[in-house]
C-alpha cells in the first residue's frame, strides 16, 4: 500500500515539497526545506535558546538521522596550545574556542586559513569564513535529500559549507524525485512524485493517472514561473508550474521601456508595437509598419 502524503503543509505555506502523513515541509537548520516529523521539537534554528557561552551554540538537528529534529547544543574548545603540536606542525588559532595543529610548511594569504576540509590529510587555503574545516564540523547536519550525506565541501572561491553529498548515498530502493517537477521534468506531462516512506522506502515517479497527458502530441514549449522550459502538448494542466509564457525559457522582456515606436501590422489587421521585440507582439506579423500592409 502506498504511504499517504501530504504536499507543501507546514513550513512557508507553498512548498512544493511532498511529505508523508505525519510530517511537514520545514528549514530547521537554514539549508533549505525538507520533510521533517511532526513530533519534532523545533523546526526552525529560532526555536532553540542560545547558550551564554560564547564557545557554545544551540542548533535544530536531527542527531539521530530519523527526521524528528531537536535542539542540540555543540562546544567548541582549543585542541591545542602554541609549542604542543607535532614536530613541523604549529598551532593554528582561530579565536578563543578554536585552535589546531596545520603543517608549518602550508602558508595562507589574509583572510583564509590552513584546513583539511575533506580529511584527506592534504591541508589546503580555505575562506576563514568557510562553515566548515574537517569532515567532522558537518557531523550533525542532516540532509536536505533523505538519500544523501552531508560533507564539508567547497561552494566556491574556497569557501565551504555543510552540503548534500549524493554520490553513492542512501540505502535499500534510492530517491528518484522530491517534487512532481522532478517527474515531469525527466519523463514528460503529468508524472508524478509518489514516496513510500523516504529513501529507504522509496520513492519514485509514477506515470500519468490522467490519460490525456499521454497524448503524444507534438512538442509545445512553454517557459514555467521556476525558469525551467517545460512542454504543454498534452495541456496547460499537465504542467506542474504556473506557466510565465509561451515558447522557450527565459520570457522575453516585454517591460523593455524603449522610448522608439515600432510599428508592424498583425495577420488579424491590427497595428502593434514591436519595440521590445516581436516576440512582444501577441500575434503572427503581416508586414513591418503600420497596417494595412501595402505589398
Amino acid at each position: 500500500m502506498i504511504a499517504a502524503f501530504v504536499a507543501g503543509c507546514g513550513g512557508n505555506g507553498d512548498s512544493d515539497l511532498r511529505c508523508l502523513e505525519g510530517q511537514h515541509v520545514a528549514n530547521p537548520d537554514g539549508r533549505g526545506e525538507r520533510c521533517i516529523e511532526d513530533s519534532s521539537v523545533c523546526d526552525r534554528a529560532s526555536n532553540c535558546a542560545q547558550p551564554g557561552d560564547p564557545c557554545c551554540a544551540a542548533a535544530c538537528a536531527d542527531p539521530r538521522g530519523t527526521g524528528v529534529y531537536e535542539c542540540v547544543q555543540d562546544c567548541d574548545s582549543p585542541e591545542c596550545t602554541q609549542g604542543s603540536c607535532p614536530a613541523e606542525q604549529v598551532c593554528q588559532v582561530i579565536d578563543e574556542c578554536s585552535a589546531f595543529c596545520v603543517p608549518e610548511d602550508v602558508e595562507c594569504a589574509d583572510e583564509t586559513i590552513a584546513a583539511d576540509p575533506t580529511g584527506s590529510g592534504q591541508f589546503i587555503c580555505v575562506d576563514a569564513d568557510s562553515e566548515c574545516l574537517a569532515p567532522g564540523d558537518c557531523a550533525g547536519a542532516a540532509p536536505i535529500d533523505p538519500c544523501c550525506s552531508v560533507a564539508c565541501m567547497d561552494a566556491g572561491d574556497a569557501l565551504f559549507q555543510c552540503r548534500d553529498s549524493c554520490a553513492g548515498a542512501g540505502a535499500g530502493v534510492a530517491c528518484l524525485c522530491t517534487t512532481d517537477a522532478d517527474c515531469v521534468r525527466d519523463n514528460g506531462p503529468g508524472w508524478t512524485c509518489e514516496m513510500g516512506g523516504g529513501c529507504l522506502g522509496g520513492c519514485y515517479c509514477a506515470p500519468p493517472s490522467d490519460p490525456s497527458c499521454q497524448c503524444g502530441a507534438e512538442r509545445v514549449p512553454v517557459c514555467g514561473v521556476d525558469g525551467l522550459t517545460w512542454d504543454a502538448a498534452c495541456g496547460e494542466e499537465c504542467i506542474p508550474v504556473e506557466i510565465e509564457c509561451e515558447g522557450e525559457c527565459p520570457c522575453p522582456d516585454c517591460d523593455c521601456a524603449v522610448g522608439a515606436y515600432v510599428p508592424v501590422c498583425g495577420m488579424d489587421g491590427q497595428t502593434y508595437d514591436a519595440a521590445c521585440g516581436e516576440e512582444c507582439v501577441p500575434v503572427e506579423i503581416a508586414c513591418q509598419g503600420e497596417c494595412p500592409c501595402t505589398e
